[in-house]
């Protein structure tokens, strides 16, 4: 080979270089590009997914929360209710106390009044029996 063959081949030679280095160049461009919008997409995607597992997520645990709070309310009701029946018991076992000491006072004072007429029918008696016993003897 001559020198003009060899300088025509490198001169060649470096073009097809240059245009190899200009294709992997626009090609790696292109490949960027792609694989950024790919990406992209993929990340919106994923956000997407995300959001929308936040949604189910977040519904979930509102449910959650609402059975709590109705549980919650139901204990509260019931905590009342069993106050109230406590409150009501202790006020008729109040109310029956009072009946108690009503009745047994209504009963000594009976007593005492039933003790008092008979110890007096037993008095009048037997003055009534001494007057007859005396007016007996009297008339013998």
């Amino acid at each position: 080979m001559n020198s003009t063959t060899t300088a025509q081949f490198e001169a060649a030679w470096s073009e097809v270089e240059r245009q190899q280095k200009e294709q992997l160049s626009s090609s790696t461009e292109r490949l960027d590009v792609e694989v950024e919008r790919e990406l992209t997409l993929l990340l919106a995607g994923v956000r997407d997914a995300l959001t929308e597992d936040q949604r189910d997520i977040q519904s979930e645990f509102d449910k959650l929360i609402r059975m709590v709070e109705q549980f919650q309310q139901g204990v509260d009701m019931w905590q009342l209710k069993a106050k109230s029946s406590i409150k009501m018991i202790e006020e008729k076992q109040r109310n029956f106390a009072i009946l108690v000491e009503e009745t047994s006072i209504r009963a000594a004072a009976a007593r005492r009044d039933s003790i008092d007429r008979l110890q007096r029918r037993a008095s009048e008696t037997e003055a009534s029996c001494q007057q007859l016993l005396a007016a007996a003897s009297k008339g013998m």
